[in-house]
């Protein structure tokens, strides 16, 4: 409710109470985190980034469509992931880890046609280790936080079972920490694919870089003690 509107109605009715949506101040929650780190919000302009390619391209969006079918893969279109919506980024991670090798495929066949700088660089963060671990610990995040978020905007017309809902999305990730951190990981959580992502980076980058950067690479294990736990809110584990 915009802030004219509120003061309309406070004027027909003085008594009326206005109550901030409960489902927005969630979404705004990622709002804030992009603007205190900066993993995120290189994750989001990185999805942003590609979802431009595609969508003003028609020519571009072909190729990504003719890749995926070289990989018998079932053409996908890049969704934008919009800071506010939870459940865009949901689907614009899991897109990006879905597709991830025919989408590395496709950013070099572009690359080589047009010697863009603009898609040299989506390339190399699209291919940065840190970058991808932090999508696939987003989506495992935020399928419990969308589960809440759908709730809220459901037309349920009470709030009697609110407090059963955020307990249930808390406990989810309680339990996704402890996943986390013994390294044990259920097959429905996107990390487990971390092993076959990173595989995908080092076959598709050159040797005498992956002999220079061989002492330096960001293990998923350090990742997650460092920074992915860490990254879930805290107040989350109280």
């Amino acid at each position: 409710m915009t802030s004219g509107l509120q003061k309309r109605v406070r004027h027909m009715s003085p008594l009326s109470l206005y109550l901030n949506c409960r489902n927005h101040r969630l979404a705004l929650c990622f709002t804030h985190l992009l603007k205190k780190n900066e993993t995120m919000a290189d994750v989001e302009a990185l999805l942003v980034s590609i979802w431009k390619v595609f969508h003003f391209s028609a020519k571009r969006h072909a190729v990504f469509r003719q890749m995926q079918e070289l990989y018998d893969e079932t053409p996908l279109t890049f969704i934008r992931a919009a800071a506010t919506r939870w459940l865009s980024h949901l689907r614009a991670c899991v897109s990006f880890i879905s597709r991830y090798e025919s989408l590395l495929y496709t950013l070099d066949t572009i690359f080589t046609e047009t010697r863009e700088p603009e898609i040299a660089g989506i390339r190399a963060k699209a291919a940065d280790r840190k970058t991808v671990l932090t999508i696939l610990l987003l989506s495992d995040v935020l399928k419990p936080v969308n589960h809440l978020s759908l709730y809220l905007q459901s037309d349920i017309g009470y709030f009697s079972s609110l407090t059963e809902r955020v307990k249930a999305c808390i406990n989810e990730l309680h339990g996704l920490i402890e996943q986390y951190e013994q390294g044990q990981f259920d097959d429905d959580l996107e990390f487990r694919k971390c092993d076959d992502l990173l595989n995908v980076i080092s076959d598709r980058t050159d040797l005498a870089r992956r002999l220079r950067d061989d002492n330096n690479q960001l293990t998923p294990h350090d990742y997650l003690q460092t920074v992915g736990i860490p990254m879930i809110p805290t107040h989350y584990r109280d």
